[in-house]
């Protein structure tokens, strides 16, 4: 899946700041290693999740960042 794809398909399941949970679940990860993945990323906290955005989490995605 190239990004233009990838992109379009996070935004359509759960928005343009998707949270921990979201993205594990879009990846079918588990949210430790969401966790690990987005490690020093910059993200906004809510005031109950911290929200990553999109283009952020696909560049670590594709960047292979493992557990």
């Amino acid at each position: 899946m190239d990004r233009k794809q990838l992109r379009y398909e996070l935004v359509k399941e759960c928005g343009r700041f998707p949270n921990m949970t979201q993205i594990a679940n879009f990846f079918g990860k588990s949210r430790e290693y969401v966790r690990t993945m987005m490690k020093d990323c910059d993200y906004h906290f809510d005031g109950k999740s911290r929200q990553y955005a999109v283009n952020d989490v696909i560049d670590r995605w594709l960047a292979g960042v493992r557990a």
